[in-house]
């Protein structure tokens, strides 16, 4: 038997090649990618480290006894006065000597010979010796007391020697000490300023991801939705309602992965902006269901028989 043509036929044709339409147009309504934090996290300059003053090495002075150490020339010091006395003594002696026996017609006697070794000269080394030895007595007994001086001075000088290294030694551990939290300090804030970044980067990359999930399920929702409907106009039925079913439920596991990167991030303008996108898609899928585009100008042009 021949088939015989219908007025549907012009319909069927007309929704099979719309069907086929849908099959190579892609969907292109869902919004486009906004990431919820475009702007990566700011990078700041940790304070440069200020080091404390090194403590100086004090100078101790050097210990100068009397006439600089050289007590030759001290017991010299001493000595010239009385010889210098002693020998205007003996010349002035010598003189008067002199005289009285030229006086006398005695002049280079051996009397006068006697009484000027055994008088003047004698004298005169008796005073030089004595002289002598009371400069060597007071140069001992000065160098003596110079000498206990130095002593004491060394042993203050050992004494503030160990403080002072004591004290250098006690700044400079400080000091190692601050410059090794100034450098833990730092790396810490170096490696927080490096974590929170690559934070960033690992939610922006996966929100991404799941945005491209989510944008993905919406096309095909989309597409197998205007596509069952032209089929059924054209009398197949949705053949494509088990396969609907199956992106339903993908399209909400794609949600609840949207959901844990929102959390992941941290980005709490995320849910409103998913929220508008939602409402956004329940529009144009109750906008499609109602059939007031295709479906109601089809039946309009229907003729009536």
């Amino acid at each position: 038997m021949a088939y015989e043509a219908t007025p549907w036929d012009a319909y069927t044709t007309n929704a099979l090649n719309q069907a086929q339409g849908l099959m190579t147009t892609p969907n292109s309504a869902y919004p486009q990618y906004k990431p919820t934090q475009a702007q990566s996290p700011a990078s700041y300059e940790y304070y440069n480290y200020n080091p404390t003053t090194p403590m100086a090495q004090v100078s101790t002075p050097n210990y100068q006894g009397m006439m600089g150490g050289d007590y030759d020339k001290l017991q010299e010091a001493l000595t010239t006065p009385g010889a210098n006395a002693a020998t205007g003594a003996y010349n002035t002696g010598l003189r008067g000597l002199n005289s009285a026996m030229s006086g006398r017609g005695l002049y280079g006697s051996s009397i006068m010979g006697n009484q000027q070794v055994q008088g003047l000269d004698k004298v005169y080394q008796q005073s030089l010796a004595n002289n002598a030895a009371n400069a060597a007595g007071q140069r001992y007994t000065l160098q003596q007391a110079d000498l206990d001086a130095l002593n004491k001075f060394n042993a203050q000088n050992y004494a503030t020697g160990i403080d002072q290294n004591k004290n250098l030694w006690t700044a400079n551990a400080a000091e190692n000490a601050n410059r090794q939290a100034y450098d833990s300090s730092k790396l810490g804030f170096n490696m927080t300023q490096a974590d929170q970044l690559r934070q960033w980067q690992n939610a922006q990359e996966y929100e991404k991801y799941t945005y491209d999930l989510a944008r993905n399920a919406y096309n095909n929702q989309a597409t197998e939705s205007l596509m069952n409907r032209a089929l059924a106009l054209a009398g197949q039925g949705a053949p494509l309602s088990a396969q609907a079913n199956q992106y339903n439920i993908a399209e909400q596991q794609n949600q609840a992965a949207m959901q844990a990167a929102r959390e992941a991030s941290g980005a709490a303008n995320t849910t409103a902006w998913l929220g508008a996108g939602g409402s956004v898609l329940g529009g144009l899928l109750a906008a499609n269901k109602s059939g007031q585009s295709t479906l109601g100008s089809l039946i309009d042009k229907l003729p009536s028989w």
